[in-house]
């Protein structure tokens, strides 16, 4: 990376063991890395601590005396960055962190369909029929009844011959009686 020419300013890095990043700072630390504050509310632990990472050995953090831009500089290597040398550390480690996230979610996700499944269908029975409900506006069709008319009484002759078998009560010699038990 090519620095800007002039004069740098060494920065001490003094970070207070104490030190809780502020709502602000966790918010633009969030934006950066593409995390959702609202539906990754799981993985702000990121941000924290990603704000609160120390620089690794041999990183320096400097100032441009010019325009006060903060970059890195690794005195063994040679390499500089203006991005502090943990921020891909933390970018992969939200990215696996993610990916686990949604991988719990979606099997969260699956049992509770398959849970739901099983509870609304039972191996053997039909589901309950949905039906329609009736439309005021619309005329109910008129219902086809067949017309009753009173029974007429068989002829004495032909009440014995034609009745069916078991309409009457007395039974005749010679046959057996049924009985339900």
């Amino acid at each position: 990376m090519a620095l800007k020419q002039g004069k740098s300013i060494p920065l001490q890095e003094d970070i207070d063991p104490a030190y809780e990043p502020s709502a602000e700072e966790i918010a633009d630390y969030a934006q950066w890395l593409g995390l959702d504050l609202e539906s990754e509310k799981e993985l702000v632990w990121i941000c924290r601590e990603g704000l609160k990472a120390k620089l690794p050995a041999d990183w320096k953090a400097f100032r441009t005396a010019d325009d006060g831009e903060v970059y890195y500089y690794n005195a063994t290597s040679g390499d500089s960055s203006w991005e502090h040398p943990c921020d891909e550390r933390f970018m992969k480690l939200y990215a696996d962190e993610k990916a686990k996230l949604l991988a719990r979610r979606n099997s969260k996700d699956q049992a509770k369909s398959a849970s739901a499944q099983a509870g609304k269908v039972k191996p053997g029975v039909l589901p309950p029929l949905q039906l329609a409900p009736l439309s005021a506006k619309a005329p109910l069709p008129p219902l086809n009844k067949p017309s009753l008319q009173p029974l007429q009484a068989p002829a004495s002759s032909q009440a014995s011959s034609s009745a069916p078998a078991g309409a009457n009560s007395a039974q005749q010699p010679g046959s057996s009686a049924i009985t339900q038990g």
